[in-house]
């Protein structure tokens, strides 16, 4: 914690603006990105749960290997159950991970304050010139993956320790859902960055900043409705769910708010957001499908 204030304030104190170069934001940003990992995250399972909805941990590629080793006959026998080497070694990981956060709670900290140094540097004046695009989109997208993290974390503590729940330090829940408001602000500020409107060519980095846009925009949508439709399915809700489904409207709320902001002129080039915003006329929710529809019909 103390390295991370040290850095935000030699940056922001200590560095002459003509002194901040792009080589220095290279590392700074590799510094900072690094930070938002959760340490010893099990990355093995391909369906860890989150209060009902499931995460996938892995890359296409890795889970088909997973999925081959699991047909493999290389199996134990515990009990009536056939467990594979890979569940056993899955749980032990778990395990760890859960002893080691419990050992070290403290550390829940660090995300947190990583994402507000980053949101201080990507909304300072002065490094707007020094901090280019490029460095903009490795930030904003590791706070993406940083949200997945924690949501995986979070989802490990609740079903593996009543212990690692009953921590004073944030928990890591706690920790995604302030990453997202964070990244509304990052999204309608990237969003209207002139580098990346209208039509742009495909591998540039303007268009990964488009994707890295309508992706983070996708994330935030996906988790409302999936929370949205676990609720009306399940008839025994648990209150943290409903403060989870309430928080995610509110964001996604707050989202279209910022989105309905951007003049006429400006969001005529965002059309390449249309369809991820479609995709959120589904809800229930009847203020977010009348803001919805407005938004769509100026993105025309």
């Amino acid at each position: 914690m103390k390295g991370l204030r040290r850095l935000e304030l030699f940056v922001s104190s200590d560095l002459r603006t003509s002194s901040i170069t792009d080589d220095t934001w290279a590392t700074i940003s590799h510094m900072l990105r690094r930070c938002l990992f959760v340490r010893s995250l099990p990355r093995r399972s391909s369906s860890l749960s989150l209060n009902g909805s499931f995460i996938t941990a892995v890359s296409d590629s890795e889970k088909a290997t997973i999925d081959e080793m699991a047909k493999s006959k290389d199996k134990v026998l515990k009990g009536d159950e056939e467990v594979t080497n890979l569940e056993i070694e899955e749980q032990e990981t778990v395990r760890e991970f859960v002893a080691e956060d419990i050992m070290f709670f403290d550390r829940r900290y660090i995300g947190s304050n990583t994402i507000s140094i980053i949101g201080k540097f990507l909304e300072t004046e002065r490094f707007n010139k020094s901090l280019s695009l490029r460095w903009r989109i490795f930030l904003v997208s590791g706070v993406g993956r940083g949200i997945k993290d924690w949501e995986i974390a979070a989802s490990i503590s609740a079903n593996n320790s009543e212990k690692a729940n009953s921590l004073s330090s944030p928990s890591y829940l706690e920790t995604a859902y302030y990453g997202r408001k964070w990244m509304n602000r990052f999204l309608l500020q990237m969003a209207t960055t002139r580098e990346i409107g209208g039509t742009v060519t495909e591998g540039s980095k303007q268009a990964t900043a488009q994707k890295v846009v309508k992706e983070q925009t996708q994330a935030l949508v996906s988790a409302f409705l999936e929370k949205e439709a676990m609720i009306a399915i399940d008839g025994k809700i648990l209150s943290l769910d409903v403060k989870s489904f309430d928080r995610l409207m509110h964001l996604v709320q707050e989202m279209l708010a910022g989105y309905a902001k951007i003049p006429d002129e400006r969001l005529s080039l965002m059309s390449w957001l249309n369809p991820v915003l479609s995709s959120c006329i589904h809800t229930s929710n009847e203020d977010i499908r009348l803001n919805i529809q407005k938004l769509v019909k100026r993105l025309h």
